[in-house]
């Protein structure tokens, strides 16, 4: 996995959020070289 993202689900359309816009929704952890 290269990159995942933490989202609140709590929060309401939280993956349409983090898909439409620039700001997004979550948190994205981003993996480097093993």
């Amino acid at each position: 996995v290269k990159n995942v993202i933490i989202m609140d689900g709590r929060v309401p359309h939280s993956i349409l959020m983090e898909l439409l816009t620039d700001e997004g929704a979550g948190t994205m952890v981003m993996g480097g070289e093993a």
